[in-house]
């Protein structure tokens, strides 16, 4: 019996047809269906995207405003740094230059020695000569004389005469090719320094005073009582006589100018920058 059925419903195919579709079989009516609504909501779904994605024009400005304060900060910055930058570039050149100008400075003053000089003139000149006010050509705030050098060549070991001298904003070494100078012989110039406003000496002398020039001016210096009397002698009796009562006779003290030559107990050097800065050093020389 069970065989019968199985077997009519296999040979009667328009029975399956007209049989209810099995459970869990696909229904083609509802997918057409879903398709169909499928396409019409569409171009709404994809204008709806579209919008959301896009940016408005004010976002846009906002956004070119923020990135507009944000270049400028980051250009002030890079600037400020840069201006840094420059300054302690500046700061460190002028030190290194002060330096190397006090370092030469003190390295010839300390080979300082005691010979004269004499000028194109023919004229003899102290070993040490510093001038508050500078007239000539070839003058300078300080000139002096120095040992030689002894590792730069036979021509450099001999004594040498040197000055310095402000001239046009600059310190300006000179030197003389020889200590006793020809005629018409003119120093070699060379520039230490830049950038010099004033350029000003002191010495110190035996007594501890701080002269504005060296040698000093001419001062008093007293010669003993009877000095004058008893250097004069005679030949003759009667003037041998008067020159007895004159020597037994105190005759007052007498001044006489003398100007004190050599070298200071020290000097005393005073700069002024171009930008107002005032340096000040002491070198001992004895």
């Amino acid at each position: 019996m069970t065989i019968h059925n199985s077997a009519s419903v296999i040979l009667n195919p328009s029975r399956n047809h007209s049989t209810a579709p099995m459970r869990g079989a696909p229904s083609f009516r509802n997918k057409t269906v879903s398709s169909s609504i499928f396409r019409g909501n569409a171009p709404a779904a994809l204008r709806s995207r579209s919008c959301q994605r896009g940016f408005t024009l004010i976002e846009l400005l906002v956004s070119l405003v923020i990135l507009a304060l944000l270049s400028i900060a980051g250009y002030r910055s890079l600037d400020a740094v840069l201006q840094t930058r420059e300054r302690v570039a500046a700061e460190t050149r002028k030190w290194q230059h002060l330096s190397f100008f006090f370092s030469r400075l003190e390295m010839d003053i300390a080979q300082a020695v005691h010979r004269s000089a004499r000028d194109s003139g023919g004229l003899l000149q102290p070993e040490w000569i510093g001038h508050a006010v500078v007239v000539g050509e070839d003058d300078a705030e300080l000139t002096f004389t120095r040992a030689g050098i002894a590792d730069q060549g036979l021509a450099m070991q001999a004594p040498q005469r040197i000055a310095y001298r402000l001239e046009q904003g600059n310190i300006v070494l000179l030197r003389w090719q020889a200590l006793d100078m020809a005629e018409r012989m003119r120093p070699v110039r060379y520039t230490l320094l830049e950038g010099v406003s004033e350029f000003t000496w002191r010495y110190l002398d035996s007594v501890g005073n701080w002269q504005t020039q060296w040698p000093m001016a001419a001062g008093p210096a007293v010669i003993p009582a009877g000095a004058t009397a008893a250097a004069a002698t005679t030949a003759t009796p009667a003037a041998a006589t008067t020159t007895a009562a004159t020597a037994a006779t105190p005759a007052p003290a007498t001044t006489a100018a003398i100007a004190p030559s050599g070298l200071p107990q020290a000097a005393e050097v005073s700069l002024t920058l171009s930008n107002g800065d005032k340096i000040t050093r002491i070198f001992a020389l004895q």
